[in-house]
């Protein structure tokens, strides 16, 4: 009797982390995985905390984890956003402007 019971608590856990790779490789979002898999959402959303935070505990698995991650996205600040904006911008015009150099010399 243990061992069937164990072997449905492993066939959830495969399919609760078949899940939550689907979810990470972007072929589903959360709703449409609790419809799939017959799971409430809520269900959905602590499979895929358990396993992000499984993958910050073990630093070789941290590249896994998709790093826009919307739990780490409501921590920043407006400063921390606002810095982070001034920089990408900037880092757009520097590229734009190499961009027109490459183009001007590959013309001439």
């Amino acid at each position: 009797m243990d061992q069937l019971k164990q072997l449905r608590m492993r066939q959830h856990r495969q399919t609760m982390l078949k899940m939550v790779s689907e979810i990470h490789q972007g072929k589903l979002n959360i709703t449409q995985a609790a419809n799939k898999f017959s799971v409430t959402r809520h269900t959905v959303k602590t499979w895929l905390v358990k396993v992000e935070d499984k993958a910050f505990e073990h630093p070789v698995s941290k590249k896994l984890v998709p790093s826009t991650s919307k739990i780490l996205q409501f921590g920043r600040t407006d400063k921390d956003a606002a810095a982070q904006v001034d920089e990408l911008m900037a880092k757009v015009s520097s590229l734009e402007e190499e961009l027109d150099a490459a183009k001007f010399k590959a013309i001439y």
